[in-house]
């Protein structure tokens, strides 16, 4: 397919352009090669009420012959003329007030924004800003106009409807106006802070087009709100008081009555609280009138914590959203710092660009979770004094100035993980290690790290553990065999458990016991008696879905009775968790119980071959467990042994895992 030329893509970018302010309803909108004011051709324009918006469209490939900067300038030089010649126009003459914008289907330079941002402004219209006030289009009509005028300082004409009785009092240190009005009145100087923007750093969570729908559909069928919208004057109201009811002895003190003056400005006021039901209204033929509670003078900081307590105990604000706030509005407190680490490593490799943060728009491709990535450097301490492990050291990332410690932290990740990036092959790292459960893992890793060694370590340091850890991990290489791993890493305790296995398994490659003294050896005692407790439990699972008294009809009397009298000595109150592996063998394979495991053990290409096989593991198993019981050092008796037993292991592991997985 043939590209298009730069001239046929500035084209259709000018029409894009006409049609969007079209969608938008604004009036008179003309312009194009040929539509000319003052002797200048302007490519897109529109109009409200008394101002006009001109708008000049540039497409990526035209700055080779003319940057974005001079563009700006010359455009800047234009305005007079095109303000004359507007007035002189039979249907522009009666604009007096004028905006312009400059539309780009690219990302500008910090040097643009700087320019465009000098007087008189020249507003940017990004591919950002454009398919963001297209997607408020489609939610709420025409009303999406009034955010935008907002943005670009354009004034209401009027300001007699944004006039309302209203009751004025104090809550704490706030304070707050109480009103109804019509909610198609507030949604025309009302703006609903959404992050993705990306031009204000702002906090609301995102729109539902199908909440919209379904409360629209509510309030068309005669439904009502009782609770209040919450909104934040940016500036403050008029109040004036109606001294008659004040004079009224009955009144209380502590409430008074008047006329509340909105500033006049189409984004008199935030939205804090009930975006949805307020916007729903857009798509409603309701006339029902809303309860709105505003605050004076309310900071973006104090906007925030408002929606964060009002959405903690309503729907939850998405954890993302919460940390990427977090670092934004209190960037020197614990958690904030946390953020800011996070923010840093998605500008560093290996994670450079892979991290979603709100702040910067939607999520165009699959992304690593922010809170993901912010939970677990919180909880392995990694920005306090102490870390999770600390091993009698300080941690080596601390500083209590805030700066110095998001760089330290962040830094010395980057730098482990860049490591890591060059000891795995890209399968590992793009289907685990590099997943939200993977970084995770590493995240936790390198707390043990950092502490073994007392510092950040270095490549040569870490190559020994992580080509041990390389060689480990080509058990996961299937994807079945990853997807049960990723499965093993959704809960916390199923990422500790991973992170147990991983520094048990660079610990025996490279003997050394000063990685994480205080996770426990992977003992063979330990692991059979792991398999023996997981497959008395899933026994008692499989048989009591056959009958309620399956420890009297589905086991054997003289392993029930042995059974009920350990447990009786121990105080315990669950049978199942006194039989022994031998006695977890003759209960599966009793001629009655055997085709509910079977499926378990025998077959499925990772485990055991027949039956036969089956009962040998198990045989070996106890001989070997006994060995042990009776505190001889050496239980294996012939060439081998260690080799078989560990197959035998890694067989019952895999089959119980697999079985483990598919419960979930």
């Amino acid at each position: 397919m043939a590209r298009k030329s730069v001239q046929r893509m500035a084209e259709e970018f000018e029409q894009n352009t006409i049609s969007f302010l079209k969608n938008l309803g604004f009036q008179d909108v003309n312009g194009g090669r040929n539509f000319f004011l003052g002797g200048v051709q302007v490519d897109a324009c529109g109009g409200f009420e008394g101002t006009l918006i001109i708008v000049e469209c540039t497409v990526a490939g035209e700055q080779k012959t003319k940057s974005l900067l001079q563009k700006i300038r010359e455009f800047r030089g234009t305005f007079d003329r095109i303000k004359d010649g507007a007035g002189k126009d039979p249907v522009y003459k009666k604009y007096t007030d004028f905006r312009f914008a400059m539309a780009i289907n690219f990302e500008p330079r910090d040097v643009d924004r700087e320019e465009a941002d000098k007087d008189p402004a020249v507003y940017l219209w990004d591919k950002g800003f454009m398919e963001y006030y297209e997607d408020l289009r489609r939610k709420i009509g025409d009303y999406a106009k009034f955010n935008l005028l907002g943005e670009m300082n354009v004034k209401p004409r009027w300001q007699k409807i944004f006039q309302i009785p209203a009751m004025e009092t104090q809550l704490g240190n706030y304070t707050v106006y109480t009103f109804f009005m019509d909610p198609k009145e507030l949604l025309r100087i009302s703006y609903v802070a959404r992050r993705e923007s990306g031009n204000e750093r702002y906090y609301q969570r995102l729109i539902i087009p199908g909440r919209l729908k379904k409360i629209a559909r509510f309030l068309d069928n005669g439904g009502i709100f009782p609770n209040s919208i919450i909104v934040a004057f940016k500036e403050a109201p008029k109040f004036i008081l109606y001294k008659e009811v004040e004079a009224d002895p009955n009144w209380p003190p502590w409430v008074r009555l008047g006329l509340l003056t909105f500033p006049n400005d189409y984004r008199a006021c935030w939205i804090v609280d009930g975006q949805h039901r307020l916007y729903s209204f857009a798509n409603s033929s309701s006339s029902t009138k809303i309860a709105v509670i505003a605050f004076k003078n309310l900071s973006l900081t104090e906007q925030a914590g408002f929606f964060l307590e009002i959405n903690r105990t309503q729907k939850p604000v998405p954890p993302d959203l919460v940390w990427d706030l977090e670092g934004e509005l209190r960037p020197n407190e614990p958690d904030g710092i946390i953020s800011r680490v996070a923010k840093e490593l998605n500008r560093m490799p290996p994670l450079t660009g892979k991290i979603y943060i709100p702040l910067q728009g939607p999520s165009k491709e699959r992304k690593l979770k922010l809170s993901g990535i912010c939970m677990a450097i919180k909880r392995r301490g990694l920005t306090r004094e102490q870390t999770e492990h600390p091993q009698g050291r300080k941690n080596p990332l601390f500083s209590p100035d805030s700066q110095k410690l998001v760089r330290n932290v962040a830094d010395a990740l980057s730098q482990f993980l860049s490591i890591v990036d060059l000891n795995f092959e890209e399968a590992i790292k793009k289907e685990f290690l590099f997943q939200n459960s993977g970084i995770s893992v590493l995240i936790a890793l390198f707390e043990r790290f950092i502490n073994r060694f007392g510092k950040t370590p270095t490549a040569e340091q870490l190559n020994p553990y992580l080509s041990a850890l390389a060689s480990y991990l080509k058990r996961y290489e299937s994807p079945q065999e990853l997807k049960r791993l990723r499965i093993r890493c959704t809960s916390e305790a199923g990422r500790d458990e991973v992170t147990a296995e991983f520094i048990r398994a660079m610990r025996v490659a490279t003997h050394d016991e000063q990685l994480a003294p205080d996770i426990p050896a992977w003992t063979y005692e330990t692991r059979i008696k792991t398999i023996e407790r997981k497959l008395a439990n899933r026994i008692a699972s499989v048989l009591k879905e056959q009958t309620p008294n399956w420890d009297r009809e589905r086991v054997d009397e003289q392993i029930r009775k042995d059974a009920l009298e350990r447990m009786r000595k121990d105080g315990g109150t669950k049978v199942q968790e006194y039989f022994t592996l031998g006695e977890c063998y003759k209960i599966m394979t009793r001629r009655d119980n055997w085709q509910l495991f079977r499926n378990i053990f025998i077959g499925g290409g990772y485990g055991f071959g027949s039956d036969q096989e089956l009962e040998t593991a198990f045989n070996f198993l106890n001989r070997v467990r006994a060995a042990l019981a009776h505190g001889r050092a050496e239980p294996f008796k012939y060439y081998k042994d260690e080799e078989l037993l560990n197959i035998f292991l890694d067989k019952l592991e895999k089959c119980l895992e697999i079985q483990e997985a598919a419960k979930l």
